[in-house]
């Protein structure tokens, strides 16, 4: 059967095959999702059957701490937890403030945080995440540090990152780096010197 430009092949009810009640991906939230993955976990499928061996994934999931919608941010997040998140992932954060005000909010994050930390490079780069980057906020302070350093400003980058990991390595189980523009020596000069061992262990 060839379907044309109006019907494409993901669009199509998935009717056929071992799963007849299986639904289009499209039907499946974050939480569903999670929850699916938690299943496989507990030796059972997605239609409650058991399968021949569980699996073992530990589940992430995404978690915008500086959301526009914080309150439906925390009700996803909740969902997502429910359903069987062992851990989440942040977007990039600049402000420690913000991690410390929805720690609070919660009464403690409800599982490990792992902090994705993007050092800025430039006024330029910075302005880019902030109004074409869905999920990033960079602070009014953070974008006057950036344009006060001038020449400076991706030494500056660097040391707000620093800033925020020292701030907020009590609330969070660790970071990961997205390295800006393939910059991977980045990682190096934000972590060197830096002390890191609450994390550890």
């Amino acid at each position: 059967m060839v379907f044309g430009m109006s019907s494409p092949l993901w669009a199509m009810p998935p009717v056929s095959g071992d799963y007849p009640e299986a639904t289009a991906i499209a039907d499946v939230t974050a939480s569903g999702l999670i929850k699916l993955i938690a299943g496989f976990n507990q030796g059972i499928d997605g239609g409650g059957r058991p399968i021949e061996k569980p699996t073992s994934f530990l589940i992430g999931a995404a978690f915008n701490l500086a959301s526009n919608n914080l309150d439906r941010e925390l009700r996803v997040l909740e969902r997502k937890v429910d359903a069987g998140a062992d851990f989440l992932l942040t977007q990039p954060a600049y402000d420690p403030e913000t991690v410390e005000q929805v720690a609070v909010r919660l009464g403690g994050f409800p599982c490990p945080v792992i902090l994705a930390v993007l050092p800025l490079r430039s006024v330029r780069h910075a302005k880019f995440l902030h109004n074409e980057v869905p999920g990033i906020t960079i602070p009014d302070g953070v974008m006057e540090r950036m344009e006060r350093a001038g020449d400076d400003a991706a030494a500056e980058g660097i040391a707000i990152s620093r800033e925020l990991i020292t701030s907020v390595r009590s609330r969070i189980a660790g970071v990961y780096f997205i390295p800006p523009f393939d910059r991977f020596q980045v990682i190096a000069e934000t972590l060197d010197g830096l002390d890191i061992s609450p994390f550890i262990g």
